[in-house]
C-alpha cells in the first residue's frame, strides 16, 4: 500500500526560527539572584506539534508552532550542580520572550535577573557548562 501518505512524523518542512526567538537561540544568559550569579540558562528554538490522534502509521498531528528548550545549569551552595530543563510551549512563548527582553526569568516561583552573553560567550560558557555538547544531543 505504498503512497498512501499516512506520516510517521508530522509532515512538516521546518521553517527559519522566527526572528524574535532567533535571537535568544544558543545563546546563554548568566542567572543572577540577590545580586549573585546562580548558574547559567542555555536557549534552543525547537518545533513543537502533538500527536492528536490516530496509531501505528495512521497518526494526525497539530500544526507546528515553536517553542523553546531551556536548559538551566543551577549549582548552589551545600549542593550538588543541578542540571535541569524545561520547554516553553508555543502558547507561553510570547510572554517568555517579552521577560527575556526585560532580563528576566521565573523558575520555581522565583523572578531572577538575566545577563545574556554574546554569542562567542554565549559558545563558551555552553561548552564549558554542558560538556561540549548541544544538551539536546546528551
Amino acid at each position: 500500500m505504498e503512497g498512501l501518505g499516512m506520516p510517521w512524523n508530522p509532515p512538516y518542512a521546518e521553517p527559519p526560527v522566527p526572528p524574535r526567538l532567533a535571537t535568544y537561540a544558543n545563546r546563554v544568559a548568566e542567572i543572577v539572584k540577590d545580586g549573585r550569579p546562580a548558574g547559567f540558562m542555555l536557549v534552543e528554538p525547537e518545533v513543537y506539534v502533538e500527536q492528536v490522534g490516530g496509531a501505528l502509521w495512521w497518526r494526525r498531528w497539530t500544526e507546528f508552532g515553536w517553542a523553546a528548550h531551556v536548559w538551566l545549569n543551577l549549582p548552589g551552595p551545600g549542593r550538588c550542580a543541578d542540571a535541569t530543563d524545561t520547554l516553553i510551549a508555543p502558547e507561553d512563548l510570547e510572554a517568555e520572550l517579552d521577560d527575556w527582553d526585560a532580563s528576566r526569568f521565573t523558575f520555581a516561583g522565583q523572578l531572577v535577573t538575566l545577563r545574556w552573553l554574546g554569542p562567542d560567550e554565549s559558545a563558551r560558557v555552553a561548552e564549558a557548562e554542558w560538556d561540549n555538547e548541544s544538551p539536546a544531543q546528551t
